[in-house]
């Protein structure tokens, strides 16, 4: 679910995936970003190739990537295309090293698997509106 605010001027943005994809993508045009509201239903792989056009994105959601360099104690494929997806796409993370996952499937882990990226191109007028409002779900953004 993505929540706007009424008076604020928004269109909804179809994105199109492959038929194998498993992602389940909401995304709004706010301004001048792109925001999508991620989930991947499981560690598979994960095609972040809907991204290709986008130039200023805000995303967020629960990607399941597991991926050592965060926490996780295997590395999933979903893992390794968000880190290429990172690189490809020039995208920054910025989840703090607090974990989002307790695993109870044998080894009772911590890790993270929920994100917020930010395009690069989009980080000098995103960050100080995010900063100042990451946990104020019913602050607006804009």
């Amino acid at each position: 679910m993505v929540c706007v605010k009424t008076s604020l001027d928004f269109s909804k943005i179809d994105v199109a995936l492959p038929g194998s994809s498993n992602l389940e993508i909401l995304g709004i045009a706010v301004h001048v970003f792109s925001i999508f509201n991620i989930y991947n239903p499981s560690p598979t792989l994960a095609s972040f190739d809907f991204l290709s056009n986008v130039a200023k994105m805000i995303l967020c959601g629960d990607f399941n990537a597991h991926r050592g360099m965060w926490g996780s104690v295997c590395t999933s494929c979903s893992g390794r295309s968000l880190v290429e997806a990172l690189d490809v796409r020039d995208l920054v993370v910025l989840n703090t090293t607090t974990p989002t996952h307790l695993s109870f499937t044998g080894r009772n882990a911590w890790s993270l698997l929920n994100f917020v990226l930010v395009s690069s191109s989009a980080l000098p007028s995103a960050l100080p509106r995010l900063q100042a409002n990451f946990w104020e779900a019913t602050t607006p953004l804009f």
